[in-house]
């Protein structure tokens, strides 16, 4: 608001309707950014302006009340007068009064009554105008926090599948790295020496051709000096011993 131009904005100010302003804007939180900072160069404007105002309000009120003390001092003449029986006298104080009101206290009063209206007014508007700050302060922080609200929940709806996706995101990942260890231990596999499959057939089949257990047995007992009756060197073989001797043979199969 330039300086000046108080009177031309406090219209402006006194008839201006927020809430019509909000409901109008598509933007509103930027609006309401612009709006305050405007409303407080406007209130700053206000207030220097009421200070002035103010102190002219104060000076045309000493004026008058001079004016209106010298007018009445001359009408207290004339009553002095008019009692002491000195009509002439009276008459002419009558006159002063008269003319001094019409010269000094008359425009005093106008005077006087202008600059009330007039800090009247920019009070006024300065109220309305800090309790319209005050309302779109609140207003600021309500908006601020519903947007900051709508866009989390765009963000959000924009998303095709905010939890799945990251899940499957990891299951892609667990995979790919399965895939991996698969392939290194196919490379260790493919490392070792090739199998023989001739010498897999011969431990498969090697159980058909061990050899007779009681040609083992015979061999030990010549090796030992036995006979077929377990004695030595023609000796007589204890006969728990051969009963032992058989019992084995029994257990291993041997006739």
């Amino acid at each position: 608001m330039a300086k000046g131009n108080v009177f031309e904005r406090i219209g402006d100010i006194m008839s201006s309707n927020i809430h019509a302003l909000l409901d109008k804007c598509e933007n509103p939180e930027k609006m309401l950014e612009q709006n305050m900072r405007n409303a407080y160069e406007d209130l700053a404007e206000l207030k220097e302006s009421a200070v002035k105002l103010r102190a002219d309000q104060k000076a045309a009120q000493r004026a008058y009340d001079a004016a209106l003390q010298k007018m009445q001092a001359e009408h207290g003449f004339a009553i002095n007068a008019m009692k002491a029986g000195n009509e002439e006298a009276a008459r002419k104080f009558l006159a002063s009064e008269a003319q001094i009101k019409a010269a000094q206290v008359d425009p005093a009063k106008k005077n006087l009554d202008a600059a009330n209206s007039n800090f009247t007014t920019v009070q006024n508007a300065y109220n309305k105008l800090a309790s319209d700050i005050e309302f779109m302060k609140n207003q600021m922080n309500t908006i601020k926090s519903t947007m900051r609200t709508a866009r989390a929940t765009e963000k959000v709806a924009a998303m095709k599948d905010p939890a799945g996706g990251y899940a499957e995101s990891f299951t892609k990942y667990a995979d790919k790295a399965q895939r991996m260890l698969d392939e290194a231990n196919a490379k260790i596999e493919m490392n070792e020496d090739p199998v023989d499959e001739l010498d897999a057939l011969r431990q498969q089949y090697a159980g058909g051709m061990e050899p007779d257990v009681s040609d083992a047995l015979a061999s030990l007992k010549a090796e030992c000096g036995m006979d077929d009756r377990g004695c030595v060197n023609g000796g007589p073989e204890d006969e728990a011993m051969g009963k032992a001797l058989d019992a084995l043979k029994a257990e291993a199969g041997v006739q």
